[in-house]
């Protein structure tokens, strides 16, 4: 924009250009992904922002498990467009606020439920159907239980 404004005296080192720049629209903002609603304790959570038809800002993201921050990667991917990657390392509720300029999004503070998952080392898989051998088309019965914690994830548990 320009504007000339007269003026009874001269002012020394004008005119001034002013560059007018629309405002940060933190609401045109849209976060999804799953790792804004889940996750699992060791594995990678990822989310998407898109700030494409928010105008000019600038985007903080934060991670915070129930004891620790997490660290988070945000990758922009390209117009306006980014990627969020973190790997929490706690069991239990965890908060992702999502500001742009300075201003929460739709959605912030989001609240995934972070899990301790299973892994194969977890898993306790036995039965006569992996005792002995057994025929194409005949059934036999393979059981799976998941195995208790360990001596060390027990006393884990018992600190908190």
């Amino acid at each position: 924009y320009s504007a000339l404004i007269p003026l009874p005296i001269p002012i020394p080192a004008t005119p001034v250009t002013i560059k007018v720049v629309p405002k940060s629209n933190p609401k045109a903002v849209i976060c999804e992904g799953d790792g804004l609603k889940e996750g699992q304790v060791g594995q990678t959570a990822r989310f998407n922002v898109d700030t494409s038809e928010a105008g000019p800002g600038d985007l903080d993201i934060k991670v915070r498990g129930p004891k620790n921050p997490v660290e988070a990667d945000t990758i922009e991917v390209g117009d306006g467009k980014f990627e969020v990657i973190y790997t929490p390392s706690e069991e239990g509720p965890h908060i992702i606020a999502v500001k742009y300029g300075d201003t929460h999004v739709p959605g912030s503070a989001f609240r995934p439920e972070i899990t301790k998952g299973t892994s194969a080392g977890d898993v306790l898989a036995y039965g006569k159907g992996l005792e002995e051998e057994f025929s194409t088309g005949k059934f036999e019965i393979i059981s799976l239980d998941q195995l208790p914690p360990s001596k060390e994830e027990e006393d884990i548990i018992d600190q908190e």
